[in-house]
């Protein structure tokens, strides 16, 4: 229209259909043992072992430190989340609702998964 190619707006009489979420689910038994058996570096099997068992929102998974493991005591501390601001990853010290603060009692397979990772772990110094 502002070229004078066409002279009306063809499209001021469509409409958009509403946007439906998908249905959110649960991995089904055989979907758990593929992540569980397949060919997968340990840092990733054990962070999707903590969205599985654990319940954690990627954000939530993201942001937590070694200090939020309790590995004696057998569970997480969730107090923060990870989100991204202008594709900027950024720590909120603290997660999306009051009720994103808990502890979460660690299972065996994600305990067990988490000692043998741990060790792993390289600590950088901090960056200034």
């Amino acid at each position: 229209m502002k070229n004078d190619f066409i002279y009306k707006n063809v499209a001021n009489d469509v409409t958009l259909p509403p946007i439906t979420k998908g249905k959110k689910r649960s991995l089904t038994d055989t979907e758990k043992w593929y992540v569980l058996n397949s060919n997968i570096k340990l840092k990733n099997r054990v962070f999707l072992c903590t969205l599985l068992y654990a319940g954690l929102q990627r954000g939530e998974a993201l942001a937590l430190e070694r200090g939020d493991i309790d590995l004696e005591n057998k569970c997480l501390n969730v107090n923060k989340n990870l989100v991204l601001i202008d594709n900027d990853p950024q720590i909120k010290e603290c997660p999306k609702t009051s009720a994103g603060f808990r502890t979460i009692p660690l299972p065996d397979i994600l305990l067990n998964g988490l000692k043998e990772y741990l060790p792993t772990l390289v600590i950088h110094p901090a960056r200034n």
